[in-house]
């Protein structure tokens, strides 16, 4: 009989542990990367598949333990009104770009919850692709997810199709077309299975590559950015995450970038024959 209560005691313990565990893990929202997809008609709107950030969003914590909403507004993500019915086919409603709100709430007590967001966008996608690197924007997308904004293969928070450097081995994607047709995707040259421009360690010599043609410094920026190597003025452009074009200007030396907002750009260089691509981060 003492047993019997002992065990009853032990279990009615264990209980009331589990449910303090379960009130005090504090649920996480991991802000995932931006989902980009290529503008196919040109008229800025597209079909999201919002779920496809579900597992980022979730990360190590139990799928089964939460509920994933999606709003276009943080108010509504707080509260809870206004899901998106529809997160697989969600069309953007602004032209180009539009803010998400992500809500994860534990099943079990909807009032333990965390936001996040992330930013959904189309770009027109080009065949030698929005960082010129001879890769098509389509075929940057290497998970074949729709999404070109988490396909990042160096971990440096550039997605491919805005980065120059897919495998970031110091030498540019279109240097790395060894075959010299003009396509990056088919060399192969260890036979691996894998393109050289995504793998790091197949870096082969190029006749005529300078690396260092143009150096883009201080990397993060403030205010100005300084471009050592030009001989002449010369036009550079800076280009936006999405690809868009921000700030665009003939210089010898500097850049003011001032005015642009905290993040992630690119900087485009062209001299006569000499065309160099950089990103930098403005603080």
């Amino acid at each position: 009989m003492k047993k019997l209560y002992l065990m009853k005691f032990l279990k009615t313990i264990i209980l009331v542990l589990i449910s303090q565990v379960s009130i005090y893990s504090q649920v996480i929202a991991n802000q995932p990367p931006e989902y980009i997809i290529c503008d196919d008609n040109n008229d800025g709107f597209g079909t999201f598949n919002l779920d496809l950030q579900t597992e980022q969003i979730i990360g190590a914590q139990d799928p089964l333990l939460l509920e994933v909403l999606y709003f276009v507004t943080l108010s509504d993500a707080y509260v809870n009104i206004s899901p998106i019915p529809d997160p697989i086919e969600f069309v953007n409603m602004t032209a180009y770009q539009q803010e998400i709100f992500a809500r994860v709430s534990d099943i079990s007590n909807l009032s333990n919850f965390a936001t996040t967001n992330f930013s959904i966008g189309l770009i027109n996608c080009q065949d030698v692709g929005e960082d010129d690197d001879g890769v098509s924007d389509s075929d940057e997308d290497l998970n074949n997810n729709g999404n070109l904004g988490d396909d990042d293969t160096d971990l440096d928070g550039i997605p491919n199709y805005l980065d120059d450097d897919d495998d970031d081995d110091g030498i540019l994607t279109i240097d790395e077309d060894y075959n010299l047709n003009g396509d990056p995707t088919d060399d192969d040259t260890d036979n691996s299975g894998v393109a050289d421009y995504l793998e790091a360690n197949v870096a082969l010599s190029v006749n005529g590559l300078d690396l260092d043609l143009f150096k883009v410094f201080p990397n993060p920026a403030l205010d100005k950015l300084f471009i050592q190597g030009l001989s002449k003025p010369t036009k550079i452009s800076v280009y936006n995450v999405l690809g868009r074009l921000v700030l665009s200007k003939i210089t010898s030396s500097e850049v003011d970038v001032d005015n642009l907002q905290s993040g992630i750009y690119i900087i485009k260089i062209v001299e006569e024959q000499r065309e160099v691509v950089r990103k930098f981060i403005i603080n």
